[in-house]
């Protein structure tokens, strides 16, 4: 039976099959649906979502197959700005930041009506509906209070002047919850819900913008900083229980089941859905990491599945039942990890400050340090790379010096020796020779005995260097703004420049070369593949566009894996000159450089104050023949879907391959349908 084309879309990006299935960590995104305007918020409604879209208005969407989300109705008065929304008993309540608040009738969603609104003389933020009364957050008033039992004349009751600007609001067991911009949390008593009392405040936590209070914990959103927790058990006197920092801005939060989803990014920046254990209040763990795409900036949570309100790219939809794959092992150091080799059942990572890690690998899922050498060898040294040879690791600095290290005890690194020769920047070994690169010089050296080495050659070259590899006596130089430089570098007393490739050359950083191809970071620009068969007239095959900036590029199989900073873009090179990008995944922190080992990626990290090794399972799950929807079901939608693509006469829909679409294919399909999924 054929594989399907699975029809998830990740923003722009198209989650495929790919080898034996569907990517492992794909799987979890189920659509994205653009929307008129620009979405702030979502709430949903059984299977209904209303989505708070700016300019657009209140947009409401059919979520009743989460893979093909389906606009069925909107409201907008042409000039309102919709910024936030809670639906209650099929009426909407849409805050605005120009004309205050709407109350839309949303009995019949695919023909919303206005019957009612309430002027307001600043931006609103958040509104809460508590029986008949309506709470709003208002730039400059504080909070609104005003009477809605009768929905067409809401009436303004009173205002509770706040500190600063309140972004968020939450009524739970009784009490109102304010999250202000920068005066922290404020507690009113709603024995009088038309006239709250206050009661407490807790300061100097910073700047909130949202605010979800679940089991006497209010769980905060910190602006460019993370999560604070405050326990509210006894509403006078609220305590902060911890704050934990994310290494991207967030925006919104939902707790559900333990779990706080909270969304984050920023324009020009990573954008994701974090996943924070939150059993134990005092100590919340990041668990997860969803990417996402545009700029995510609320949420809700329903039945294992994330609702995503996206400024760019409208309603996003992922499916947070199942972990997206990978694990993230941090330490509490101030490090800057970056180079990796692996051997055995041994990870071997490289900070720039010559911080030498060593990690049990053995269980991927678990990776574990059991050794190192601090920097203090080499303590004054920046470090630029490293490589592995017959039990022994060799560290290049930035200067004239390796340093070789013996790996007898992997849990008890030894320093051997230090080789000094010419002043370089980047090297490759092939067996114990080393093959050292400046920014004038070529340097061929045998390190078999670090206490006598042996020089081989040494040669002239003009040009920078940011990564090296040598393959059959023809060294690939990545080399910066100069683009890509060929050496033979058979005799090492006179390496001769073969050719150079240079091709709307951002900035060549990181570098892969495979059977007479190359496949290079880019920078900005992303990832370039290159023909360089023959050196002297290499040529340029195709080039992708990855989200942020690419700088090494690792090859297994049929699939480019290009790290961008925060993010790991997954490529589909099986057409070397129609490569396809499948997937972004969101990294919990930045990395420069990576290794693969039995479909498992391996990257060293560092975040604030913490650094680690960050593992992530590549393998392919397989896909179920008769989901054509890729919901991980089989319903009445696959049917439909099956239909649509028999009627377009679309190759997924050819069961059999023939050729033709017949009857053959439709009982193929209802077979599989009928046996439905594992």
């Amino acid at each position: 039976m054929k594989k399907k084309l699975s029809v998830f879309l990740l923003g722009v990006f198209s989650v495929v099959a790919h080898a034996d299935g569907l990517l492992c960590f794909a799987q979890n995104y189920l659509s994205v649906t653009d929307t008129p305007g620009t979405a702030r918020r979502v709430c949903i409604v059984d299977s209904t979502a209303y989505v708070a879209d700016q300019t657009g208005g209140l947009t409401i969407v059919d979520i009743s197959d989460p893979s093909m989300p389906v606009q069925i109705g909107s409201y907008s008065s042409g000039t309102a700005t919709a910024f936030n929304i809670q639906v209650e008993e099929d009426i909407a309540y849409v805050v605005t930041s120009d004309e205050g608040l709407q109350i839309i009738d949303v009995s019949s969603p695919k023909s919303p009506l206005l019957i009612g609104e309430y002027p307001a003389t600043s931006a609103m933020y958040d509104v809460q509906i508590d029986g008949s009364v309506a709470y709003i957050a208002n730039h400059i008033d504080g909070i609104m209070v005003l009477d809605i039992y009768d929905l067409s004349n809401p009436t303004l009751v009173t205002t509770l002047q706040t500190v600063s600007q309140t972004m968020s609001l939450d009524i739970v067991g009784g009490m109102l919850y304010s999250a202000e911009s920068s005066g922290g949390m404020r507690i009113y008593d709603l024995s009088d819900p038309l006239m709250p009392a206050f009661i407490s405040e807790i300061n100097d936590i910073g700047q909130i913008l949202d605010i979800d209070v679940v089991d006497s914990k209010a769980y905060l959103v910190k602006y460019l900083f993370g999560l604070s927790v405050v326990d509210v058990t006894d509403p006078t006197s609220p305590e902060l229980l911890s704050e934990t920092w994310l290494a991207e801005p967030p925006h919104g939060i939902q707790v559900v089941d333990d779990r706080a989803y909270m969304v984050s990014g920023w324009i020009g920046r990573p954008q994701g859905l974090y996943v924070l254990d939150v059993s134990d209040p005092k100590a919340p763990v990041i668990e997860n990491l969803y990417a996402t795409t545009g700029f995510p900036v609320g949420l809700d949570i329903v039945d294992s599945k994330a609702y995503i309100a996206d400024r760019e790219n409208g309603l996003q939809i992922i499916d947070v039942s199942t972990p997206p794959s990978f694990i993230a092992d941090f330490d509490e150091s101030e490090a800057t990890l970056e180079h990796i080799v692996v051997s055995e059942d041994f990870a071997y990572i490289l900070g720039n400050s010559g911080d030498f890690l060593v990690y049990d690998i053995s269980d991927q899922s678990n990776p574990i340090q059991v050794g190192g050498i601090d920097a203090d060898p080499w303590s004054n040294y920046s470090f630029a790379g490293i490589q592995y040879d017959n039990g022994k690791v060799y560290l290049k600095d930035r200067g004239d010096s390796v340093w070789c290290v013996d790996l007898s005890d992997p849990t008890n690194p030894t320093l051997l020796g230090r080789y000094q020769g010419e002043y370089t920047n980047r090297f490759d070994m092939v067996g114990s020779i080393a093959y050292l690169v400046g920014s004038s010089v070529i340097e061929v050296v045998d390190l078999n005995d670090i206490d006598s080495p042996v020089v081989m050659g040494i040669s002239s070259r003009d040009g920078s260097t940011s990564e090296v590899e040598v393959h059959d006596s023809i060294m690939y130089i990545a080399s910066g703004q100069d683009g890509l430089m060929m050496y033979d570098v058979q005799d090492p007393n006179s390496v001769t420049l073969l050719g150079a490739a240079s091709f709307e050359v951002d900035y060549y950083y990181g570098l892969t070369v495979l059977d007479g191809t190359a496949y290079v970071g880019n920078n900005r620009s992303g990832m370039q593949i290159i023909d360089v068969r023959n050196p002297a007239q290499s040529v340029l095959l195709s080039k992708v566009d990855t989200p942020k900036q690419a700088i090494d590029v690792v090859v297994s199989g049929e699939t480019a894996y290009c790290v961008d900073y925060n993010q790991l873009s997954v490529i589909d090179v099986t057409d070397k000159t129609l490569p396809e990008l499948l997937v972004p995944v969101q990294l919990p922190s930045d990395a420069r450089h990576m290794v693969i080992r039995d479909e498992t990626a391996f990257l060293p990290s560092e975040r604030f104050m913490q650094s680690g090794l960050i593992t992530i399972d590549l393998s392919t799950c397989d896909l179920c023949s008769a989901d054509i929807t890729g919901d991980g079901t089989v319903n009445f939608f696959d049917v439909s879907a099956f239909l649509l693509l028999f009627t377009a006469q679309d190759p997924d829909a050819d069961y059999t391959q023939d050729g033709q679409w017949n009857f053959f294919d439709v009982s193929a399909f209802l077979l599989d349908f009928a046996a439905g999924c594992p």
